[in-house]
């Protein structure tokens, strides 16, 4: 046996495939690793690709060394320059993206998030780019550099991944009635509070419970973290929200929905989010457009839909590829960043008239749009995208809300509504004092349809 295994160590071949084959296992080992430590220990990085390049040059450096022929040595030593070269620029990049950006790391806002959010919560997804997984309980403990909690807290999903909405307990689960739907981001779904604390939870317990509706209330949060006005038009046109409410026991005779969205939706919606890059996240554009900034004026257009299966198999590999590769700082570093420009507005406010009118025709349902506007603290970003999105509202036929209309003194003391002054999510005061101004107006809509 061992003269076999000599005299197949001998074949050029076969020993290169050996090569590649250990090269590719440790590699995956690397990542492996990174990934763990990141979701179990709360360690941000042990720079996975440095570690790669530098065991991919000395393989060709060992080649290069072991080689008889001349030729051989001179491509394999200059070959080796190669991942060097990326071993710099992996760390460049790192230092540009955490370092330069923050130079105190020891500064107290340097958070990081403990608990099984990390390993156990998110799934890929073909038509959001990645989602809860069904039927968990995934912890999320964030705490700053100096120890101090920021938050400590479990999400529940149901058998779909979206949030579980305690206060549909108060409704029957059989019947007619109605259903309000919820669409946004990690505000929407309650980053940092519990079940019981959420906007939708607040809202429904309080039109089952105070509100003059006579009707079962059911409340849908199809909010998620990280998420965009495109994910929520991606939801609709894909059928899943339509699928949501015909395999619930009670049927919508009335439906109402809320957009909640932040400033910087600008961003998200034209493609901008890092923790969107290697999932098939819905990218859309616009196809016709107007003076006019009637909802029915502008429509988009889904470019990467996923439809047959020879494209769901291919997107499939895609992710796996791209989910690896995008943990990479150097990748990072060569992505394009975002600076607000008024040309990005367009395609924010054409997906949000094209989501009015979805829900109108699919589901006979208004759409309400509720804004985190700017306050005291908000960077510039937010100023000059806010100012764009209440401009744009005053002649929109879109019902509106804005935050600094539901909460007392939301401009000058916005940490009184947040969850800690590292963290400006929503806090349970914040919800619930929102959800009191909400709800009746929600109410208002369920009725007249009456």
């Amino acid at each position: 046996m061992k003269e076999v295994c000599k005299r197949l160590l001998q074949n050029r071949l076969i020993r290169a495939i050996l090569w590649v084959l250990g090269f590719m296992v440790f590699s995956i080992a690397v990542l492996k690793l990174d990934s763990t430590l990141a979701n179990r220990l709360g360690i941000s990085t042990i720079l996975p690709f440095v570690w790669i390049a530098l065991v991919g040059a000395g393989i060709c450096i060992y080649i290069a060394w072991r080689s008889n022929s001349q030729g051989m040595k001179l491509a394999f030593a200059y070959f080796s320059a190669l991942p060097l070269c990326l071993a710099a620029g992996e760390v460049y990049g790192f230092y540009a993206l955490t370092k330069a950006k923050n130079p105190e790391s020891s500064t107290t806002c340097n958070v990081h998030t403990e608990g099984t959010y990390g390993s156990d919560y998110f799934t890929p997804s073909l038509i959001t780019g990645y989602k809860g997984k069904p039927n968990v309980a995934a912890t999320a403990h964030k705490r700053t550099a100096n120890g101090d909690s920021v938050y400590q807290v479990t999400y529940h999903t149901d058998e779909f991944g979206w949030r579980i909405t305690p206060s549909n307990q108060n409704s029957s689960q059989a019947g007619d009635g109605v259903c309000v739907l919820f669409f946004g981001d990690s505000f929407t779904i309650g980053e940092g509070v519990e079940d019981t604390q959420t906007l939708p939870h607040y809202v429904g317990e309080i039109l089952n419970t105070k509100a003059n509706i006579n009707k079962n209330v059911r409340i849908y949060n199809f909010g998620f973290h990280g998420y965009g006005p495109h994910q929520a038009l991606a939801l609709l046109q894909s059928g899943e929200v339509e699928s949501m409410l015909q395999s619930s026991a009670q049927e919508c005779k009335s439906i109402v929905s809320i957009y909640e969205s932040l400033p910087g939706h600008i961003e998200r919606a034209n493609g901008f989010s890092e923790w969107e890059r290697g999932t098939p996240a819905p990218r859309f554009s616009i196809v016709s457009s107007a003076e006019s900034s009637a909802p029915s004026d502008t429509k988009v257009i889904w470019n990467n839909r996923i439809e047959s299966h020879l494209e769901r198999l291919g997107a499939n590999i895609k992710i796996k590829i791209l989910s690896r590769v995008s943990r990479s700082y150097l990748f990072k570093l060569l992505q394009p960043s975002y600076s607000y420009d008024q040309s990005y507005n367009a395609l924010y406010f054409a997906i949000l008239s094209t989501l009015q009118d979805e829900l109108a025709s699919r589901l006979d349902s208004p759409l309400i749009l509720l804004l985190w506007d700017e306050h005291a603290k908000s960077m510039e970003n937010e100023r000059l995208e806010s100012a764009a999105i209440t401009k744009w509202l005053e002649s929109a036929s879109l019902p509106h809300l804005l935050v600094s209309q539901l909460l007392e003194n939301y401009k000058t003391q916005r940490e009184k509504y947040a969850l800690h002054p590292c963290d400006m999510h929503p806090n349970a005061l914040a919800n619930e004092q929102i959800a009191r101004k909400l709800a009746p107006e929600l109410a208002k809509f369920l009725t007249t349809k009456e």
